[in-house]
């Protein structure tokens, strides 16, 4: 086959697949801070200033000592993502192209699960830090005080009014401006289920305004909900994660791509697809972060 014919296909399916992951994304993608273009094994997002405080004067003519201060460097290293599929024709291949294929809206599915799996191992995950992005920090080293334990507001509880006031607390007096900073609750079937048997969610008596909207839990206490069914456990509880947009950045080093290319060394020749994308996500801000553990 012509290399013309599959370079041509190529093009028109990438366009596709572009118009696809326009129409739709993640559930996590947009409650997260993005950037694009990252090259090369690994890249620094952010430089923050650790936090100091001012001198008092206690005399005049003394002389003036500067001080130092210092940075938290956090780094990514990205994870490559591949999918392939083999077509018997290029007929076949053909009839793929299309927005509302089975297979484009598949491979947008996907893509789409892939990121919100990176942003949620950010949550809780290792985070590069350092000069050059060589030591790893986790999250029991640096957010140990941000957990909820499962025993709040009841021994071995679910997701409850309790251990939301504990997490607000927490983001509080981690001097996050509540008033100014969007904060995101990702939650599942079995917390949503705990929060509805919650009297202070479901009655109109605790709130100047009903919480359910049209059956479902989008805003309470300061947070915005969002479900996900992809919550990962500490191999006991689960872990719900509890954020702002600035506290976690997800890098894309490449866009989902496909390739399109005739299998010469199988028989019969058929058409291979393949996609390739390469991104990941990392904690940037962890006084951002709150855990909260609940039983299942």
């Amino acid at each position: 086959m012509p290399d013309s014919i599959l370079i041509a296909a190529t093009k028109k399916f990438n366009d596709v697949l572009d118009i696809a992951l326009q129409q739709t994304s993640s559930k996590l993608f947009d409650k997260v801070n993005t950037k694009s273009g990252y090259v090369g094994e690994s890249a620094s997002v952010v430089d923050t200033l650790n936090a100091f405080a001012l001198n008092r004067v206690s005399g005049v003519g003394k002389p003036v000592v500067p001080d130092s201060y210092s940075f938290d460097r956090r780094w990514i290293a990205p994870d490559m993502f591949t999918k392939y599929f083999l077509r018997d024709t290029f007929a076949a291949l053909e009839s793929s192209i299309n927005p509302t294929s089975a297979l484009t809206r598949g491979l947008v599915a996907a893509a789409n699960r892939a990121k919100d799996d990176s942003i949620i191992s950010a949550f809780f995950g290792d985070a590069l830090t350092g000069k050059n992005g060589s030591t790893v920090t986790t999250w029991a080293s640096e957010g140990s005080g941000q957990v909820v334990d499962q025993n709040v507001g009841g021994t071995a509880s679910g997701l409850n009014v309790e251990k939301l006031k504990a997490a607000r607390g927490i983001l509080l007096k981690n001097d996050i401006d509540l008033d100014s900073t969007p904060v995101y609750i990702a939650y599942n079937a079995e917390a949503d289920k705990d929060l509805l048997a919650e009297a202070q969610v479901i009655s109109k008596e605790y709130a100047e305004k009903a919480v359910l909207k049209d059956g479902k839990i989008e805003y309470f206490m300061g947070f915005y909900f969002v479900h996900t069914e992809r919550l990962l456990t500490d191999g006991t509880y689960r872990r719900i994660p509890v954020w702002t947009k600035d506290s976690i950045h997800f890098g894309t080093w490449m866009e989902p791509r496909v390739r399109i290319d005739e299998r010469v060394d199988l028989e019969g020749h058929p058409i291979q697809i393949g996609l390739e994308a390469m991104w990941n996500a990392t904690r940037t801000e962890p006084k951002g972060i709150v855990e909260i553990k609940i039983a299942e």
